[in-house]
This record gives structure tokens, sequence and C-alpha cells, in this order.
């Protein structure tokens, strides 16, 4: 079975191989293209270099395996693979750079992105422009859309503010930190907020 990773998120691909043979690899080997990939496991451990018999890998008995795949001028490539599966594994790495980044990044993601930029700019030119009616229901679209947006939120605690709504204010923040609890700057606005009498 060959495998190209062609829509990436971020730097983790995750694959999940429910077959117990791969056509394209010969039996009992782990093959990247290129060849020459340092497989690792989790804990750092270097394993070996493609391709690679799975025999000699001496992972922990479990049903499922994360490997990684580094090869200098290539994009990590992070695989969980079904146990039964791990004999019988080709895939293609994706190349760093920037023809690779733009093929494999921004082409297949510009659109939503545009859209999405477009769409909070809008929701924040109406809170900008005081027309909170408008701002409202561009707020609910992208929430409606992205519902897992932190900067939504973010949004619609500056509304609640503009509206002297300080207790949904800090509602919308403590939502907005539940969906990126690791952004300093909505941590630290939702402490101020809340240290204000």
């Amino acid at each position: 079975m060959d495998i190209t990773f062609a829509r990436p998120n971020a730097n983790w691909l995750l694959l999940a191989l429910a077959l117990g043979a791969c056509a394209s690899a010969p039996i009992g080997q782990i093959q990247s293209e290129p060849e020459g990939a340092r497989v690792y496991a989790t804990d750092g451990k270097e394993l070996g270099v493609t391709p690679l018999d799975p025999a000699k890998l001496n992972l922990p008995d479990e049903a499922y395996s994360q490997l990684i795949f580094r090869k200098d001028g290539y994009l990590d490539a992070h695989l969980v693979i079904e146990r039964r599966a791990l004999d019988n594994v080709r895939f293609k790495l994706l190349p760093l750079g920037a023809d690779g980044f733009q093929k494999n990044f921004v082409q297949p993601h510009a659109v939503p992105i545009s859209q999405l930029v477009q769409e909070y700019l809008i929701a924040q030119g109406h809170l900008g422009a005081r027309r909170f009616e408008a701002a409202e229901r561009s707020l609910r679209a992208l929430e409606t859309k992205y519902p897992q947006l932190a900067a939504t939120s973010v949004l619609w605690a500056d509304l609640y503010m503009a509206q002297g709504k300080r207790p949904q204010a800090i509602d919308s923040l403590k939502q907005a930190l539940r969906l990126n609890p690791t952004e300093p700057l909505i941590k630290s606005a939702l402490e101020r907020l809340e240290a204000k009498p």
C-alpha cells in the first residue's frame, strides 16, 4: 500500500493501518520514499533506518505502535500503525522548503484560511464600528462554521465589554481558554478582567 500525505495537519501524520499485507512493499519491510529515513520510538530511541525489518524493532507488545520517521530535508512523519500490519508499510515523506511547503500546506488550505480570516475581520470591523447587532450575527456565523476557534470567543468577550456586560465577557474568555489553554494572552486578559472590581 502506497501512502502519500498530501494534506498533513501541522507536523503530525496519523495513520492506523488495518490491513495485514501491503502489496507494493516487499514482505517484512517498512519503507519510506526516499529511503534512508531514521526511525524513532516516541521516547526518542533510534530504532533503525528505512528500509527496515519490523522484526528488529523490539517494540512493546501493544496493539498499536507509534513510530517517527526523520530525514534531512523532509517533514517528520509520525505514524500510528496497527501491530499486525507492521510488517508491510510504504509511504512518501513530504519535502521541506518553499516548494514543498507551498504544495503541501499553503495550496490545500489557502481558500479555507482566507475565508476564515475574511469572516473574522468582518466581525472585528463591525465591533470596531460599534455595530453590535451586525457583530453578533458575524460571531454567531463564525461559531457555527468554526466551533473550536478560540479567537471567536475572544471577540465575544470584546463585544460584551463594549456593551458593559463584564460577566458575559469573563465567561467568553473562559471558553476561549478551554479551547486554547496554552495561549498566554487569553489567560492574562482573563486574569486582568477577573481582578477588576
